[in-house]
């Protein structure tokens, strides 16, 4: 992983982007999580950084921690640690019942964004 990422920089990057990040947000309201991992998933949407980590969210919500693990990985690899992916990344070790990797996940979040993870 890389240096980390500040989140203002994995803003959606165009309008359709943050359009789908809208509607999958209002989907997620309705309980609609299925759909809103479509609309994550469309070319409008796959490749934003924030759209990627809100599916992994989605995923490991789900009980599928290893896809969420690996679009976590995708996005720090192409934009550096974030807090949002590795409290995603804790979780999803957590529901793999490897504790040492979750608390090294919670630790490196609370490094990366102190302002937004409480300890």
């Amino acid at each position: 992983m890389t240096d980390a990422a500040p989140l203002a920089g994995l803003a959606p990057d165009t309008p359709q982007a943050h359009a789908g990040l809208k509607a999958a947000r209002e989907l997620i309201r309705r309980g609609e999580c299925a759909v809103a991992l479509d609309v994550l998933s469309g070319p409008e949407c796959r490749d934003t950084p924030l759209a990627q980590l809100l599916r992994a969210d989605l995923l490991l919500a789900g009980n599928r921690p290893e896809p969420a693990l690996a679009l976590v990985a995708a996005v720090h690899q192409a934009y550096g640690d974030t807090g949002q992916g590795l409290l995603c990344a804790g979780h999803a070790a957590l529901a793999q019942g490897e504790r040492a990797n979750a608390a090294a996940a919670f630790a490196r979040a609370a490094a990366v964004a102190p302002d937004r993870i409480a300890a």
